[in-house]
């Protein structure tokens, strides 16, 4: 199953879900039971997925509202579960998941939603700051450090390179050309 299916699935089936009207494990069980041709590695990053996002589901809140808030006022709301899973990617998976990884899910997403939103998440001085101080109202200063910054901060060069690939995908800026071959004359 390529990327662009898990992440809707995940997105299936995280829309509409409360949970404190609906208990999380039922959920992601008709989530796998409706998506029964998943193989092993496919069911395990929604299992993942859709319980890190249940579990962390104020930290990922907050950042997602915030991104609305600063950067996102032109961005459709109906997104805010494709932010949520991404941040919680980004926020807590990187890592696990691998840069390559993560790039393919990025790059097979709509590049200006990825592109705002990784500008966003990975801009130093507020992740330093602003969303710091926001993730540290929530939960504890010391998880925040050893447990979220790490991903983004370890990350950071990699994270900036495609933000600028993103940017030029926007700006439809081409890679580096490849030389021509020029095909030499020869006498007979």
């Amino acid at each position: 199953m390529d990327f662009t299916s898990l992440v809707e699935i995940c997105i299936k089936g995280l829309t509409g879900f409360d949970a404190e009207t609906q208990a999380a494990d039922l959920r992601l069980q008709e989530i796998l039971d409706s998506n029964c041709q998943l193989g092993d590695a496919e069911e395990t990053f929604i299992v993942e997925v859709f319980s890190g996002c249940v579990r962390y589901h104020s930290l990922l809140s907050v950042t997602v509202e915030n991104f609305y808030l600063d950067e996102g006022k032109k961005m459709l709301r109906k997104d805010s579960v494709l932010y949520r899973i991404f941040a919680y990617l980004a926020m807590l998976r990187l890592n696990d998941l691998g840069y390559e990884n993560f790039e393919s899910f990025i790059m097979k997403q709509d590049t200006l939603k990825m592109y705002s939103f990784l500008k966003y998440l990975f801009d130093l001085p507020k992740l330093q700051s602003w969303l710091k101080n926001k993730w540290c109202h929530i939960y504890d200063q010391k998880f925040v450090e050893d447990s979220v910054l790490p991903n983004l901060l370890n990350n950071m060069s990699d994270m900036l390179d495609l933000i600028s690939q993103l940017n030029d995908k926007l700006q439809n800026k081409r890679g580096p050309k490849n030389p021509s071959v020029v095909t030499e004359p020869k006498p007979f």
